[in-house]
């Protein structure tokens, strides 16, 4: 009796432990296209602003970034204040970093794009995300 009644509490206790934190439910898929014209060489451009919904949270899975044309030089995207993405092209030494997922909380935040260029250049973006509904 005392082994049944020890195994009913850990099924409990486990189901407890497992169960907290489900207060996300999925909503939708996110793709946002970002182009720029003439950046600076070595500035950043805002390209655009994303708002994310009151009641809402989003996860950004990836960023990307190009330089129109090709890419020998590089470009770093950016969501508020974190890098999501950033790759030094062929003339910085190359080398590509993805600094995701991020997670956005309600709000506005400015989407940048960065040049690592000599000159002025045009320069393509995008992020890509998941929506959840905050459920209470």
């Amino acid at each position: 009796m005392k082994k049944i009644l020890l195994f009913i509490f850990t099924l409990i206790t486990f189901s407890f432990a497992y169960s907290q934190g489900n207060n996300l439910q999925f909503s939708q898929v996110l793709n946002y296209e970002y182009n720029s014209s003439n950046i600076a060489a070595y500035q950043q451009s805002t390209v655009g602003s994303i708002t994310v919904p009151s009641g809402k949270v989003w996860k950004i899975t990836s960023g990307s970034c190009i330089i129109n044309p090709n890419n020998s030089y590089g470009c770093s995207m950016r969501i508020g204040n974190n890098i999501v993405f950033q790759d030094k092209g062929t003339i910085q030494g190359g080398g590509s970093v993805s600094n995701t997922p991020v997670w956005l909380s309600s709000g506005t935040y400015s989407v940048e794009i960065g040049s690592f260029a000599g000159n002025t250049n045009t320069f393509r973006g995008a992020i890509s995300g998941v929506e959840f509904n905050i459920v209470q």
